[in-house]
């Protein structure tokens, strides 16, 4: 996302959107900016913490939904 030039003190808000399905667990999330080029101008290691609480037993980290199928496939 190009955000073009800003001046210095300009404050800009940007917003994700994403289904993220986590499993329950404790989670930090660490924000970052930076150029395409990979010159970073922000980095906020473990910017907020938080819990995913769900009574539900799941393995891993997310729940990514899959579904799996098969077919018999003649030789």
């Amino acid at each position: 996302m190009k955000l073009g030039p800003v001046a210095a003190g300009q404050t800009l808000a940007v917003e994700f959107a994403f289904r993220c399905e986590l499993c329950p667990e404790e989670y930090t999330l660490t924000v970052a900016s930076h150029d395409p080029d990979g010159v970073w101008h922000d980095w906020l290691e473990d910017a907020i913490a938080f819990s995913v609480c769900d009574s539900r037993y799941t393995a891993g980290v997310a729940n990514l939904r899959a579904r799996a199928s098969f077919a018999v496939v003649q030789s």
